[in-house]
């Protein structure tokens, strides 16, 4: 466990001496596999790793989906999303957060890539990016309380945990989903200015300015809809897991269809090729991944259960505080809920629940967290301020929130 705090501060720190992401969580992967595991057992990990065919599909799906993004907006398709919004009434920031749920509902591997294009088009009236780039990663993740088929939403309502229907789990977590869009632009916005110069358009009204926003929003969504739903068919109709990747190229296929006509397309192609930064984004996620292999085979998960379990807290905080840490430590929200115990009410799993979430949302190892701060050319560290502010905020509201309502539950 000493080692997983070593390799954790040693990345934070490297991240904050200005290195790239990816050589940040190289870094801590070689530091905590070599301390915790040993050079054998890293190997092992490593291998392992390296030769699942779904670490290989995860990770060029979000190179893929880096290129589509940036194909998307070279081709003007995010302006029609961005456009399709304005055009029902949403600019600035307002915008920025629609935005990020939008494309955050979507089970997009990578999808932050999308939404960042979206936002940084509406940020030119911002003083400063941290506030965009934080509201691009909070909102997005308003699905981990809102939406039905969200994994890890499916996975809490299962017979492991809840057992109870999905809808029934989104209806609980409603109070939470708000308090997280109030937190999150708190946290984004709070404090910060815009440039005075800057003058937002107003929205014209009108039947047909509706009817032409809501043409350009399904034709800049389409190439994004594309590939969950041609995946939801086949796993529909029994087909065998394809991964994602080879949907994302269908994605990518159909963009450049829709603007076949357009003058200049093999050139706009090549342009978003090469400004689509792929590399730097897919090669973290990659490592983090690693990372995350060499996490679980430490047995750090089982040490962090026994330290938490003896501190003088209730034990539904003990575990709440647990689940953040995990999340936190790992980059993902289904980690921490394994060490759940059976037995717990509706209300603690809740809770226990909403803290994995917050901690994996402002992980270093959240492939989301590193997307968005390579976009936006921001160090991690520079956007904790704000993600340790709406993280304090969420700890220290949602359980009281639970508590609040769970004679309803």
């Amino acid at each position: 466990m000493w080692w997983l705090a070593l390799s954790l501060a040693i990345m934070v720190a490297l991240s904050l001496a200005g290195l790239r992401t990816w050589a940040c969580v190289l870094v801590a992967l070689l530091t905590f596999g070599l301390l915790a595991l040993g050079p054998l057992s890293l190997c092992d990990v490593l291998i392992a790793g390296l030769s699942n065919i779904w670490t290989w599909d995860l990770t060029i799906s979000v190179g893929l989906i880096a290129i589509l993004g940036a194909l998307m907006r070279e081709l003007s398709q995010i302006e029609d999303i961005t456009e399709g919004l304005r055009g029902l009434g949403l600019r600035g920031r307002p915008l920025m957060a629609t935005g990020s749920i939008l494309f955050g509902l979507l089970p997009v591997p990578g999808g932050a890539v999308l939404s960042a294009s979206l936002v940084e088009e509406e940020s030119k009236c911002e003083e400063s990016l941290r506030g965009p780039a934080t509201a691009n990663l909070l909102f997005r993740h308003l699905n981990f309380f809102a939406y039905p088929f969200s994994p890890a939403l499916m996975f809490l309502a299962g017979p492991a945990l809840l057992n109870m229907s999905i809808f029934m789990v989104v209806l609980a977590l409603l109070p939470i989903s708000a308090l997280h869009i109030i937190v999150s632009y708190s946290a984004s916005f709070a404090r910060t200015s815009r440039i005075s110069q800057c003058k937002e358009s107003e929205a014209k009204a009108g039947p047909e300015r509706r009817k032409e926003a809501v043409v350009r929003l399904v034709r800049g969504l389409a190439p994004i809809l594309v590939a969950p739903i041609a995946k939801a068919i086949l796993s529909a109709v029994g087909a065998p897991d394809l991964g994602f990747s080879l949907f994302v190229c269908i994605s990518i296929a159909l963009s450049l269809a829709l603007a076949w006509r357009r003058e200049g397309l093999s050139s706009s192609a090549m342009r978003a090729l090469r400004g689509s930064r792929a590399y730097n984004i897919a090669a973290p996620v990659l490592l983090a991944m690693l990372f995350r292999d060499a996490f679980k085979a430490s047995g750090a998960p089982t040490e962090l259960g026994a330290v938490f379990s003896s501190l003088p807290l209730p034990e539904i905080a003990s575990y709440t505080l647990l689940c953040w840490v995990l999340g936190l430590a790992t980059g993902s929200a289904f980690l921490p809920m394994t060490i759940l115990p059976t037995g717990l009410s509706t209300a603690e799993v809740l809770m226990a629940y909403s803290g994995a979430v917050v901690g994996y949302i402002i992980s270093p190892l959240h492939l989301c967290f590193i997307a968005t701060a390579e976009y936006f050319e921001l160090r991690q560290v520079e956007m904790y301020p704000r993600l340790a502010a709406y993280a304090a905020s969420m700890l220290v509201a949602s359980p009281l929130l639970i508590w609040a309502y769970a004679p309803l539950l």
